[in-house]
């Protein structure tokens, strides 16, 4: 299925407690990195599964995808960076 709508979602933890950060406001940027790279930014929203409190505070939103795709994702948050990649 190309441009398949999924959730994107990013988990940001203190690195000397390892607890929730819960006011993060992250910077999201998606890259796909096949082909020709096409960046789009984020909406980082905070959300948390109901019934699961801050302890699953996480930001993101919905994004479209292509299968067969690679993907990286750079989060930023207050001068720290962080980047992970996946395949849709």
């Amino acid at each position: 299925m190309d441009g398949a709508n999924r959730h994107l979602e990013v988990h940001v933890s203190s690195r000397a407690t390892g607890k929730v950060v819960p006011n993060a406001q992250p910077a999201i940027t998606l890259t796909d990195t096949s082909g020709i790279a096409m960046s789009q930014d984020v909406n980082a929203m905070a959300m948390q599964g109901i019934g699961a409190g801050i302890a699953d505070r996480h930001y993101g939103d919905n994004v479209k995808l292509t299968v067969g795709h690679m993907y990286k994702v750079l989060v930023k948050v207050k001068g720290e960076k962080a980047t992970f990649t996946f395949k849709a």
